[in-house]
């Protein structure tokens, strides 16, 4: 995965993303690690960066 992801919170099985990512596949794949590492719901607030550099 590339990018950048500022945080990642699980508190009360919540996990929430912040930060830059390079694709939507970087996106979705921090979501399901999220809920491999235990999270029951994602607030997946990653956003993915058109520019050339993160």
């Amino acid at each position: 995965m590339r990018g950048v992801i500022n945080g990642l919170l699980i508190s009360a099985f919540t996990g929430a993303l912040t930060g830059a990512v390079a694709t939507w596949l970087d996106r979705e794949q921090a979501a399901r690690d999220a809920y491999a590492a235990g999270a029951r719901h994602v607030d997946n607030d990653l956003v993915v960066s058109t520019a050339g550099g993160l």
